[in-house]
């Protein structure tokens, strides 16, 4: 049944059948619902070609719905990009939890035929698709504030847009990222504006120390409110994804592991949880005396976990999952409250990533599934793929409890007895830096990967049982 008004399509798509469940099929059993979106066919090719397009939609879909292109097949976790929010039910489903989500479609993706993926067959859709052109909130040559003016569009997400702006006033540039009020609803949109806000208080408290981005400014207008800061290089994820094997060097590894830990012992000290670390979280920065260090960004998901008297917060009993699955520790997946010892799994997690190029639950998309690989999974395979020291790393932080505190010094021995006895130097340039150590604009090429070390056989054989979970 299909129902249109204005620029909006609606459909009505029944997934629940007590016949599916009744022939036998597994619940768990992932199954595809195709939607033909005649409404994209409206836009000219060549706008389609160039711009990408934004899809919202109302629905009671599961958090972790895939979108899919039957053609290009290329799958997206919603949860990644959209942030879901709870809205009033219609009268005739008071009890289903509807929920708004934005997504901004890659211009590599077929738009013609697109797949909703479902964990359970049982799901009931009510959508509602609007397709809209893509547009930049500011262009080239705007000015914010009477302070900053756009030189380039470096980054967008559902809610938000990042800019490269120049400041008037020192003729720096700075990096301005925004949070739109023209594409969320008020209830989105209010809690998208909170957790700009909770990024800058996070990000004032980590001022006069390294691994942060320095805190320039935060206003609002009529459009929108923003965030001013420092603007700093690509990040690790970039850097490691353009390496002609997709994947750094031990040496390389473990320098900016001793780095990345500074920055999580850093905001630690300060009474945050980070609770996203991941590789695209750290960047590098920009300059001669900063391009080798390495810097944290990204506190909207973070949590003070100490009290004013310095005690640590008791965990709350139950907790909505926060962070990105892959990353993310079994406890966290689990529903438990994070704490400092999840920030480093995680960062164990994202080091393993730097050495084997791809995690084996990196297929998997329902995060619950991903909890349950992550407890099947001989974490021992990762770490012996490390010097023999790096397994005293993982002992501390696996047995760590939600209220220890780490022990970084034993950590932080951990990386330099291996640095050391590898015979690998401070200086010596990292896998992403040319001409004497200076980043280039080689990093973005896209290379050929070349064959993988014959080490990795073991690690696919174990990626393989991993798939046969989901």
């Amino acid at each position: 049944m299909e129902k249109q008004k204005g620029a909006k399509r609606y459909q009505k798509i029944d997934s629940s059948s007590s016949k599916k469940h009744k022939s036998g099929i597994n619940p768990k059993i992932i199954q595809p619902i195709k939607a033909q979106l005649d409404v994209v066919r409206s836009f000219p090719k060549e706008k389609i070609a160039r711009k990408p397009l934004t899809l919202r939609f109302v629905t009671s879909l599961p958090d972790l719905t895939l979108l899919s292109s039957k053609k290009s097949d290329h799958p997206m976790n919603t949860t990644q990009v959209c942030t879901p929010e709870l809205l009033h039910a219609p009268e005739t489903e008071a009890s289903t939890t509807t929920r708004v989500r934005t997504l901004e479609i890659p211009r590599t993706l077929n738009t013609e035929i697109l797949e909703w993926q479902f964990s359970e067959p049982s799901t009931r859709v009510n959508q509602t698709t609007n397709f809209t052109m893509g547009e930049s909130m500011l262009q080239t040559g705007h000015v914010v504030k009477d302070k900053w003016q756009v030189v380039s569009k470096i980054g967008q997400g559902a809610f938000g847009e990042v800019y490269k702006c120049k400041e008037f006033t020192s003729n720096r540039q700075v990096a301005l990222k925004l949070v739109s009020k023209e594409r969320v609803t008020s209830a989105t949109e209010h809690q998208q504006c909170h957790l700009l806000k909770l990024e800058v208080t996070v990000l004032k408290e980590l001022q006069g120390k390294h691994y942060f981005p320095k805190f320039v400014g935060f206003g609002k207008t009529e459009r929108f409110d923003y965030l001013v800061m420092e603007l700093l290089g690509p990040s690790l994820r970039e850097l490691k994804k353009h390496q002609p094997d997709r994947k750094f060097s031990l040496s390389t590894t473990l320098r900016l592991g001793h780095m990345m830990l500074k920055c999580i012992h850093s905001i630690h000290k300060a009474g945050y949880l980070h609770r996203d670390i991941k590789p695209s979280n750290f960047t590098i920065g920009i300059g001669e005396d900063n391009r080798r260090r390495v810097y944290l960004l990204d506190f909207g998901l973070a949590r003070q976990y100490v009290l004013e008297s310095g005690e640590v917060r008791p965990p709350r009993y139950k907790v909505s999952f926060h962070g990105t699955p892959r990353y993310a520790s079994l406890r966290v997946l689990q529903g438990k409250e994070a704490g400092r010892q999840d920030d480093l799994m995680s960062l164990f997690y994202a080091l393993s990533e730097f050495s084997f190029r791809d995690l084996p639950w990196k297929n998997i998309r329902d995060y619950r599934e991903m909890a349950q690989a992550k407890e099947v999974f001989d974490h021992q395979i990762l770490v012996k793929e490390f010097p023999d020291e790096f397994q005293d790393f993982y002992n501390h932080i696996s047995g760590l409890t939600f209220f220890d505190k780490p022990d970084y010094d034993l950590l932080y021995s951990v990386f330099d007895r291996c640095i050391k006895q590898r015979g690998v130097k401070e200086t010596d340039p990292f896998d992403f830096e040319e001409n004497g150590g200076q980043p280039t604009e080689s990093h973005l090429r896209k290379d050929n990967t070349s064959s993988v070390p014959t080490k990795r056989r073991r690690y696919r054989r174990a990626a393989t049982s991993l798939a046969s979970i989901s």
